[in-house]
């Protein structure tokens, strides 16, 4: 710590704990000079290097004097950023948008194919099935053995008793979600169970569409940033995947949707005791 630090802390009456961090008075960390490549590394990491305003908004809840200046010059050196290209440049309207008013009014669920990349585990998955509610954008997804009936279903109950029954899932047209067992556990606890538009899965699961998408940008990026890098243990990171995109502002409604949730802050890591395969990532020049 130099000395002009030591200064600043004694002029704002900061602290600093014994892991060396410097607190300000709202209880956030304050960045040193020290260790603000690896603060600043460590706060893009967490939210799996996505847009301008969710780092950033990340940032503003955890850390004290950081200016955004700062941040963006950090992220233009950073490779798996600069990769990152908008979906499209095109935006359609939205004439009819699906109505959720609350958490747990509808639910959309879908699976993502990864049959050309099964993990080595003794599951061998080959298939994630995303869940995202509605209302809050609250994601789950979880790897699955095969796109059978018995492993959707099965994922849909750990949920329900995870989080608690919705009254609507929307899903689309897959033989998976099209058998008894889903339809007859749909009716035993009083939800309506929809299929989106045959052949048109962004007319009517644009979100879900969307999320699966953003959810596969944040495995990428927790994997290639790992040490280890193994691609093939993907159903390790599924969870983190996740959990990701939960704590992270969603544009869509201003918030957090951990936080839409439960309606506390998400428990956030101290970030010097952050997992290993986060802090000691190195940055790395464009190529």
């Amino acid at each position: 710590m130099t000395k002009s630090e030591e200064q600043t802390i004694k002029r704002k009456k900061w602290t600093v704990n014994s892991n060396n961090q410097i607190i300000t008075c709202d209880n956030k960390v304050g960045f040193s000079k020290s260790q603000l490549h690896e603060d600043l590394l460590f706060a893009h990491n967490r939210v799996s290097h996505r847009g301008r305003q969710k780092r950033e908004h990340w940032v503003k809840q955890n850390f004290a004097e950081v200016s955004q200046r700062v941040i963006n010059l950090f992220v233009s050196f950073c490779r798996l950023h600069a990769e990152h290209k908008p979906i499209t440049s095109r935006i359609k309207e939205v004439t009819n948008p699906l109505q959720a008013p609350s958490f747990l009014s509808m639910l959309e669920i879908d699976l993502m194919d990864f049959r050309n990349l099964p993990c080595t585990c003794r599951n061998l998955h080959k298939w994630v099935i995303h869940l995202i509610d509605h209302h809050t954008k609250f994601v789950n997804s979880h790897p699955l053995h095969a796109k059978s009936a018995d492993e959707v279903l099965d994922a849909v109950k750990n949920y329900c008793f995870s989080y608690g029954y919705p009254r609507k899932i929307l899903i689309d047209n897959g033989g998976e979600f099209c058998k008894a067992k889903l339809k007859l556990f749909c009716e035993e606890n009083q939800i309506k169970l929809s299929h989106g538009a045959v052949r048109t899965p962004t007319r009517t699961q644009g979100l879900v569409e969307r999320s699966k998408k953003t959810w596969k940008e944040n495995m990428r990026s927790i994997i290639m940033g790992s040490n280890n890098k193994n691609i093939e243990r993907w159903c390790e990171y599924t969870m983190r995947a996740s959990y990701t995109m939960n704590i992270t502002l969603h544009r869509a409604i201003n918030t957090i949707p951990y936080e839409a949730v439960f309606g506390i802050t998400a428990h956030r890591e101290n970030h010097q005791n952050a997992d290993e395969d986060i802090m000691n990532v190195k940055r790395k020049p464009l190529s």
